[in-house]
């Protein structure tokens, strides 16, 4: 049975808003000294907001438990009611609040390149959401596997909430242990190089 048009037009906002937030994500990691507003500070007395790393496990951890009643329920009974409430809460309060977190990791406080590492990976948070979701429109094609899509997105919070735990100390700790993401490599001219390994069908 076909999708009702109030979940069709639900996903069509979702899918919207997930690529303008993905954006948004993006151009946090080109940022540099020279292009970074600076991040308003708080001088009012009342009590002061979660800190990033706070505000991005509360927002990962209330996406990946929305995100899979979603399925659950999308696998019982794909039906319009019981899904479009669960989509709004995501729409509205988790997904905004990652973006927010991201937003507000101070470079001053916190270092570029932790502030580029939490918008990336928060960045893949949103896209296995993007594919959660799109999985269910494609499922009344026959080519959606939300059970599939569900894994991606938690491998997705899983690294983004070990990266917001660990921070920040953790972060430099890491990276100054593994070095380089990608360091050179050097092949002895003489000896022929092996083969790489093949890669895995995901």
């Amino acid at each position: 049975m076909a999708p009702t048009p109030n979940l069709d037009s639900l996903l069509e906002t979702a899918t919207s808003l997930l690529n303008s937030l993905q954006s948004t994500l993006s151009d946090l990691q080109q940022e540099t000294s020279s292009t970074t507003p600076q991040v308003p500070t708080s001088t009012s007395a009342s009590p002061s907001p979660p800190d990033a790393l706070t505000l991005t496990l509360q927002a990962t951890t209330q996406i990946r438990h929305t995100a899979t009643k979603l399925t659950l329920l999308h696998r019982e009974s794909p039906q319009t009611p019981s899904l479009c409430p669960l989509i709004t809460t995501l729409l509205s309060g988790p997904v905004p609040a990652l973006v927010c977190a991201a937003q507000r990791c101070d470079p001053r406080t916190y270092g570029f390149r932790l502030r580029r590492e939490l918008a990336l990976l928060s960045g893949r948070v949103l896209s296995g959401l993007q594919g959660l979701l799109r999985s269910f429109a494609d499922k009344h094609g026959g080519g959606g596997d939300g059970v599939q899509a569900t894994a991606i997105l938690w491998s997705a919070c899983d690294g983004l909430e070990r990266m917001a735990s660990d921070a920040p100390a953790g972060f430099f700790i890491s990276r100054a242990r593994t070095g380089p993401r990608n360091p050179p490599k050097t092949t002895n001219p003489t000896t022929k190089a092996s083969p790489p390994p093949p890669q895995p069908n995901l």
